[in-house]
Parts: C-alpha cells; structure tokens; sequence
C-alpha cells in the first residue's frame, strides 16, 4: 500500500443488496420444498414466488448501482420494475393464505390482467413503465466513500398508475391484518402488520424522499423484505410447535386407548373363564385346563387326576338364596386343597352343584 493514498472504499450497500439477494432467493428455494412437501400449499409456494421477485429485485438494484451507462441502467430499472409488477399476485395470495381466506378466482384475475398490462408496458416503453424521459444524475456519495450510480428523470402516466395500485394492495394488506387482529389471532396479525409496515414505510421512502423531494439516497425496498423472512420463518416454527403438540396429544390419547383395550380384553378373559357369581373358574376353563394338563401329561409319560366334589343340597340353598350360595361354595377350595403344588385349579361347574 503506497504511503499517504487513500484507502480502499468497500462497498458496503451494494455487498448488503447481493446478502439480501441470495437470502431471498435461498428462502424461496427452501418454501418451494416445504410447499410441495406439503402437497401444495397456497401460502408457501406464494411465499416462495414473493422470494424469488424480491431476489430479482435486488439484483435489479445491484446493477442499477453498479452501472456504467445510461442504457444498461435503463435496462436494470426494467429489470426492478418487472420484479416489482410480477410481485403482486404471490402477494395478493400469500395475505389471503395467511390470515386464512380463500383466494378468490376473480381477484386473481383482475390482478393477473393488471399485472400483464404493466409488463407489457413495462416492456415496450424506450425509458421503462415509470419514466417518459430518463437521463443520469450525479452519483450517491455514501458517508463511507461508496459511490452508487443514479438516474433520473420525468415521470409518466403509467408509472403513476403502478404506484396507485401497489399503496392499494399494501392498504388492503393491512387492512387484512387488522381483521385477522380483531378476530383473535393477535400474535399472528402483529408480526405480519409489523412487516407490511415496514415494507410500506420504505415504499414511501422510495417514493417521497428519493423521488420527490430528490434527496441523495439510495431506495431501501429490498431490505424491508427481510422482516418477511423472520415473519416465515416464526410462523413456520409456531405451525411445527403446534404439530409437535397435536402429535403429542395423540399419543397420550393412543396411550389411554391402549390401556382401555387391554382393561377390556383382561374383562373378557376373565368373564370367559370364571363364573360370574361365585368368582371360581367356569366349565370353559376347566375344559381348557384339563386339555392342557392331558397334553403335557402325554408329552412327559405322565399322569394326573381330577376331583369332583358334590355338595350335597347346595341346590336348595341357591334357590333360598344365591349369596349364601355363593358364601357356601367359595371358602371350598381352600378348605379342600391339599400342599399347594402348581397344578392345584380349582373350578365350578357352572349349572350344577359340583366343585
């Protein structure tokens, strides 16, 4: 470095507009997947269009700034203006999709027609969609040093007309906002009203103090998309925070579910294999019992035994009444067992008066 030369200007504002760039255009790469993913959902593929305009129109700021030639920023002031125009119907979608309407087919259409007037005028006209007469300006002199080309120019009929329709859509934008406030979704409404302003506040930026009072400052539109990206990328936290909740939710319902079907299938085990008065296993089990004991007999060489004991007049007892019964025939088994041993099964034959 030569001792005494001035240092090197960085080029701070036109490097934060390329940041801004591939932010915008990563972000519409990542909500085109969600959105497919998500088989098409309105609010992420519009949010993804939104992206990829605001990435070319910070590009087309980038080459505004950087150009040498009155033609090539005429050409980048096109590129900014069709990036703006093709902007509005992913923004028109993307506000009905958050605060939950449905997109209207006829609102579409009347801004697909609009918008496909201001691109063709945009396209055909020599000094662009905003300007009758285009000719250069004396640079922007950041506080830095950085120096940022400009233009200037009269404005034409057409231009006029884009502005009118962007302050409509961004009015009616937060007048979408406060209906979704005053329905009761609070939090979503204020992130997204704090965005729109802010988007709304630059446009006036643009609009008042670069273009009518003509002060030397560079136009801001692309920064105040960022607060869209937080905005996205809160409400997309929020939805997973909710998923995560609804999946837990439904765990603990299949966990009592389970619980419920196992109590039931227990139940029925034992309404199926026990008598229902005097709690002692029925004829089913008895036979289930038997079945087993013989089959495991006949596997070892072995041998066993069944005793049937007949309570004499337990009949006339049950019809006196069935609690005595019931009080009778239930201390038996363990008055009756011999040393425990795990083959002891004591049963009920259900319909008779035997054990």
């Amino acid at each position: 470095m030569l001792i005494g030369a001035d240092p090197p200007v960085i080029d701070y504002f036109i490097e934060a507009l390329i940041a801004t760039t591939g932010i915008a255009f990563a972000s519409g790469v990542q909500f085109v997947v969600i959105g497919l993913w998500r088989r098409g959902e309105g609010i992420y593929l519009s949010y993804a269009l939104l992206c990829v305009c605001i990435a070319a129109l910070a590009l087309g700021n980038v080459l505004l700034l950087r150009a040498d030639t009155l033609a090539a920023a005429t050409e980048a002031v096109r590129w900014m203006i069709t990036a703006a125009i093709a902007s509005f119907v992913p923004m028109v979608v993307f506000i009905r999709a958050y605060v939950g309407a449905g997109t209207h087919w006829r609102m579409l259409l009347a801004m697909g027609l609009l918008t496909a007037v201001f691109l063709w005028v945009n396209a055909v006209a020599p000094t662009t969609l905003f300007f009758s007469r285009l000719e250069i300006d004396q640079p922007i002199v950041l506080p830095w040093g950085e120096r940022l080309y400009r233009v200037t120019g009269t404005g034409s009929i057409w231009g006029l007309a884009f502005h009118v329709a962007s302050y409509a859509v961004f009015l009616w934008a937060l007048g979408r906002a406060w209906a979704q406030y005053r329905g009761g979704d609070t939090l979503r409404a204020a992130l997204l009203g704090g965005c729109l302003i802010v988007q709304f506040v630059a446009l006036l930026w643009g609009d008042i103090v670069v273009d009518l009072l003509r002060y030397r400052v560079p136009y801001l539109d692309a920064f105040a998309f960022l607060p869209f990206v937080l905005l996205m990328s809160l409400s997309l936290a929020a939805q997973m925070r909710q998923r995560t909740a609804q999946l837990e939710h439904a765990r603990r319902q299949l966990e009592i579910e389970e619980g419920t079907r196992r109590a039931a299938e227990h139940s029925l085990r034992h309404l199926a294999y026990h008598d229902s008065l005097t709690g002692l296993p029925n004829r089913a089990s008895a036979l289930k019992r038997l079945a087993e004991s013989r089959a495991d007999a006949l596997a070892r060489g072995g041998c066993g035994a069944l005793l049937l004991i007949d309570l004499d007049n337990f009949k006339t007892i049950n019809d006196w009444a069935i609690t005595s019964a019931i009080a009778c025939c239930r201390p038996w088994p363990n008055a009756c067992s011999p040393p425990r041993r795990p083959t002891r099964c004591w049963r009920a034959w259900a319909g008779t008066s035997s054990c």
